[in-house]
């Protein structure tokens, strides 16, 4: 997205998940967030890929990007529950089946929660086997 159409205001830069600082800045995040706030429920959201697709989309790093972000919170709090919009499942042709599962079972099971959003119109826990066993 651009402001005005100025190249200065367009292009947002990701930093790869498999950068070691990737892991570190994440940690860094969690500890803010709880000095800041105290802690709490545990429950952090991430979107890694609202509104951007992945730049390759083999499975094994599709899993190792949400490994990567997963470890990024559980290295800031032990109990880290990741909490993930499922609606990027709904407008984006790239998320096939073994794309889904790889993202949804890089983290283990119960420490990842899907929101299921626009589910009144287009529900995607339908057509995902209930997000392959994912609670959402």
């Amino acid at each position: 997205f651009t402001v005005d159409s100025n190249p200065r205001w367009c292009c947002t830069y990701l930093l790869d998940a498999s950068d070691p600082l990737y892991v570190e800045i994440g940690k860094l995040f969690i500890e803010e967030q709880i000095r800041e706030y105290g802690r709490t429920s545990h429950v952090y959201n991430c979107d890694t890929f609202d509104e951007n697709t992945p730049p390759l989309s083999d499975p094994n790093y599709i899993s190792s990007l949400g490994a990567a972000t997963f470890r990024a919170m559980q290295s800031g709090d032990d109990d880290a529950i990741w909490l993930m919009q499922g609606w990027l499942f709904t407008y984006d042709p790239f998320w096939e089946p073994p794309q889904m599962k790889a993202l949804l079972h890089s983290v283990p099971v119960g420490r990842m929660i899907v929101l299921d959003l626009y589910a009144e119109v287009k529900p995607v826990w339908i057509n995902s086997d209930q997000f392959y066993g994912v609670p959402y």
